[in-house]
């Protein structure tokens, strides 16, 4: 078998690395229960899952009383609050708007979707651990999911597979560690990300095979090709809800957008009569319709970090906090209103 195809013993060697790097970082994370928590609000976290926790318990976790520790406490920390609470009621308070929207509403949907199976029946899983579960469930997944993508992504870059296979395994055991592990946003986006590159490598591919296919010396994009970009720009745009910086995966589309208007700009000039209209016409044509397919894939990748943005402004600076109401939040009236600017600057 050729050094650039992917092999059986690949695969079993990424899932044996999955398994490994996580059973180390689950072993820490047990291990560090025999100290105490620095992040307390867990505690509060727990409680508020369970719709039996009694009053009393509440006000011991407040008073700071060490709550009943286990695994998933340690898992559940700093910024998983936060979107373990969101996938619980969503957001209610403004900072909350810091943290992407993507993974409560993963885990929220799962948990509905698991729900009428009885999956998360009280007696078979305790309420306050039903959410922090499905998170896990959900980071692990992509965590290793992202490692086939990003092994397959490097066999049509690299066209080696012992390297696919290194850049694999570095992911698996990535410096990110707890946050691969525990319901954080990382491994989505990781695998959004990796597959949005996949897409995108393999419709460069369909453009290689097609030129080289066609006698003619005008330029043509397959269908398969234009499918493929959109496919890019869906998955880039996923990514991008789960975390605002995916929207620089979008650059290779703005680039590709620029050089394509500048070839359309070039076609429609002057040029001469005779038998090359045609052709020219046709040229015209192609890189017009790609020109309206990279449009169409940046718009989506850049939706991503665009329409949290417009929600948040419907809910704050609309109807009750609309301009002119003493109400209004000081990001409404800026020149960009931007509430994930003005969270990160006023809380954190």
């Amino acid at each position: 078998m050729a050094a650039n195809e992917p092999t059986s013993g690949h695969y079993r060697t990424l899932f044996l690395a999955f398994v490994l790097s996580k059973a180390v970082l689950v072993a820490i994370a047990a291990g560090s229960q025999v100290g105490p928590t620095y992040d307390t609000s867990t505690s509060l976290l727990s409680l508020s899952l369970n719709t039996n926790a009694s009053s009393s318990a509440i006000r011991n976790a407040v008073a700071g009383a060490r709550p009943d520790d286990h695994l998933l406490t340690r898992l559940t920390s700093w910024d998983a609050v936060y979107f373990l609470k969101a996938a619980e009621r969503g957001y209610l308070f403004e900072q909350e708007w810091a943290f992407g929207s993507a993974l409560p509403m993963c885990i929220s949907l799962l948990h509905r979707a698991l729900t009428p199976l009885g999956i998360t029946n009280p007696s078979l899983v305790d309420p306050a651990h039903v959410l922090p579960l499905l998170g896990v469930a959900i980071t692990n997944t992509c965590h290793f999911l992202s490692s086939l993508v990003l092994y397959q992504l490097g066999v049509r870059v690299c066209a080696d597979a012992t390297w696919a296979l290194v850049a694999a395994l570095l992911h698996l055991f990535s410096p990110a560690g707890m946050f691969l592990v525990a319901p954080f946003q990382e491994s989505p986006f990781a695998l959004l990300s990796f597959l949005g590159w996949w897409l995108l490598v393999k419709s460069c591919y369909c453009s290689s095979a097609k030129s080289h296919s066609s006698s003619s010396s005008s330029t043509s994009y397959s269908l398969s090709q234009d499918v493929l970009t959109l496919l890019a720009g869906v998955s880039f745009g996923l990514a991008t809800l789960f975390r605002s910086n995916g929207l620089l995966n979008g650059i290779p589309l703005a680039l590709d957008f620029l050089r394509t208007l500048y070839n359309l700009v070039e076609d429609v000039g002057p040029t001469p009569g005779g038998s090359g209209s045609a052709v020219a016409a046709s040229t015209t044509a192609a890189h017009a319709r790609r020109l309206v397919v990279l449009g169409l894939s940046g718009m989506t990748a850049a939706a991503g970090s665009l329409v949290p943005q417009v929600l948040a402004y419907r809910m704050y600076c609309t109807g009750a906090g609309a301009a002119g109401s003493t109400n209004v939040r000081p990001w409404c009236v800026k020149l960009v209103p931007s509430i994930y600017n003005f969270v990160q600057q006023h809380y954190w």
